[in-house]
């Protein structure tokens, strides 16, 4: 496991690899049986709170079959019929890997390449191999509460961080007195009411992030151990172990790491391995960016073992996020939150937004029928609108929205605290170091969580009088209501 900073004193690589081999070297796994565990699931932000109305949901291995999986991102070489791991679908491999008993990997983030059809799409589909330890022990032992908080993100950075930006809906996964163990698990939540499920990014620069947690509330582990697989992809091009995996992932991966070795000290979760300070001399707050390149042992390059799946049968609503004020040329919003509601069931998600403002959510009621939906859907500083849609007869498209600007806190309202905002920020722009910064990293955005951006209304990288007048357009003008 190699830190990928280039510009590294040879000092910085001593002391890493010492600190790297306390946690022990890259171990293989010869076998991972799949052990059958009851799992609830929410859906989450990104701080792992749940969403307004969230379903929690018993999800089992895999047993329906109605579901026709398509492959989004696949780092466990999976039978596509079962989603079961490992099961040399796209060529064979060097096995699984971990880094021993006492290695801790508590948040994991990783870029992913899918097939372009998958992109924007929901995966309900969903298998993961990982190791936990609640007592820490060397061997593994105990048992204990896991949560994974677990989803993608629109964008997953190189060197220099931060690791990812811009995270979709979220799930939590729910493992309740887990035994220590090797676990290989795979999972199907296309029978979900309200439509629960991974949304998926672009196609190119997104990925995925993963966060072990010891309560529903996001606390990090501390003395418990866990940490995801990694194995290879087996992708077209691949070294030593080339394939015909139709998704594909670099061999680097951010891993949030610490061992047993540090005692009293807490790993800050925040890709910094601050708590030794051994990787102070390489001049970054993110230096946890590894380099999963085995090629020197003729292991080829290595990935973290999750996999998601899309449902060629799923019942999907789509169209446009149309941003009139917007300034000509500029980016859309990287996500719109959306509320898909049936009269019973309510799917509330964060979905990724496509270069002209495409979305695509699913349909409530996956198992049944579809029928008239009230879709809600609000992005970044613009007011929510409701619009009525129908199911009936399956998939729906061109279910466009255009929106109205200037709600700089995002309270769904234009009003004197927007003014104020702008006011605050006016002539500032993109080139302030603090422009997309929130006062508190751990909390989402919102009126007293704002960064500065938020005043630029249409998104021209700037604070200016064009900022003013959409506001003033728009003043005392109030959103929809959420269905």
């Amino acid at each position: 496991m190699k830190q990928t900073t280039k510009s590294v004193c040879a000092l910085a690589l001593l002391s890493l690899s010492t600190a790297l081999a306390s946690a022990g070297e890259w171990n293989t796994i010869k076998k991972v049986a799949p052990i059958p565990v009851d799992v609830y699931a929410y859906s989450a932000d990104a701080f792992g709170n749940p969403t307004s109305g969230a379903e929690l949901v018993r999800v089992t291995d895999i047993s329906r079959d109605a579901p026709a999986w398509q492959v989004a991102f696949d780092g466990n070489n999976s039978n596509l019929a079962t989603l079961a791991a490992n099961a040399g679908t796209y060529g064979p491999t060097s096995g699984l890997w971990s880094l021993g008993d006492d290695f801790i990997g508590a948040m994991v983030a990783n870029d992913m390449t899918m097939p372009a059809a998958r992109a924007r799409r929901t995966a309900q589909g969903f298998n993961i191999q990982f190791v936990w330890n609640p007592n820490g022990t060397v061997p593994a032992s105990g048992s204990g509460n896991l949560r994974i908080l677990v989803g993608c993100v629109d964008k997953v950075n190189g060197d220099g961080g931060p690791a990812y930006e811009n995270p979709l809906s979220q799930l939590v996964l729910i493992f309740n007195a887990l035994p220590a163990g090797t676990y290989s698990q795979n999972y199907d939540l296309s029978g979900s009411a309200s439509g629960l499920g991974f949304p998926l990014p672009e196609a190119t620069g997104g990925g995925f992030q993963l966060k072990a947690l010891e309560s529903v509330s996001p606390t990090p582990l501390t003395t418990q151990k866990f940490q995801v697989l990694f194995a290879n992809m087996c992708a077209p091009g691949e070294p030593d172990f080339p394939g015909t995996n139709p998704s594909s992932s670099d061999q680097f991966a951010w891993v949030d790491d610490t061992t047993l070795s540090i005692g009293s000290l807490i790993n800050k979760s925040d890709y910094t391995f601050a708590d030794l300070a051994n990787t102070a001399p390489l001049g970054t707050a993110y230096s946890e960016r590894y380099d999963e390149d085995l090629t020197d042992i003729a292991a080829g390059y290595i990935q973290p073992c999750l996999g998601f799946f899309t449902n060629a049968n799923a019942r999907t609503i789509s169209g446009i996020v149309k941003l009139p004020e917007k300034m000509a040329g500029a980016d859309w919003p990287a996500s719109a939150d959306i509320v898909v509601y049936d009269g019973t069931n309510r799917n509330t998600v964060t979905v990724a937004l496509g270069p002209n403002g495409e979305y695509s959510v699913l349909d409530t009621l996956q198992g049944g029928a579809g029928g008239i939906r009230r879709v809600s859907i609000k992005t970044r500083t613009w007011l929510r609108q409701n619009i009525i849609v129908n199911t009936a007869a399956g998939s729906v498209s061109g279910e466009n929205v255009s929106l109205l600007g200037g709600d700089c806190d995002t309270n769904n309202a234009v009003t004197t605290d927007d003014y104020l905002h702008l006011s605050l920020h006016f002539d500032k722009d993109s080139t302030d170091p603090l422009w997309d910064t929130v006062p508190d990293p751990n909390q989402p955005i919102g009126p007293t969580n704002l960064p500065i951006s938020y005043a630029d209304l249409d998104l021209s990288g700037a604070v200016t009088t064009d900022d003013y007048l959409i506001l003033s357009n728009n003043f005392d003008v109030e959103g929809d209501v959420v269905p």
